[in-house]
């Protein structure tokens, strides 16, 4: 079956993280499982005293993880495995976990998951 390459805008606005935040989508039922798909977002870390590590997960499954040791703004693109979104509504977790506490500011903006569509 021929594809085609199409993307999926989950948050455009910066949202704070805070411990753990989650996202709902729906993805559609042209959305081709068995391809591997490609997660962006740009993440803002600021205040860091010591270390903060970000897990970004996907219907519950880790896709990236990562531990900053100081202040980081930049764009994140991360390869995401086949079958790790399903049809209909996905979930992204951002789970932040800080050494001292949560008073690290940490902002992500526009999430966006490049996948392939059967047509």
């Amino acid at each position: 079956m021929p594809r085609i390459a199409d993307y999926s805008i989950i948050q455009q606005k910066a949202v704070r993280i805070l411990g753990l935040d989650e996202i709902a989508w729906t993805m559609p039922n042209t959305l081709d499982r068995g391809s591997r798909s490609i997660l962006g977002f740009i993440l803002r870390l600021a205040d860091i005293d010591n270390w903060v590590k970000l897990n970004v997960l996907i219907n519950g499954h880790v896709t990236y993880s990562r531990t900053f040791e100081s202040d980081f703004y930049g764009t994140i693109i991360q390869v995401v495995k086949k079958n790790f979104l399903l049809h209909g509504e996905n979930i992204i977790n951002f789970e932040v976990t800080a050494c001292v506490d949560l008073a690290v500011v940490v902002k992500v903006a526009e999430v966006v998951m490049w996948w392939q569509a059967n047509i």
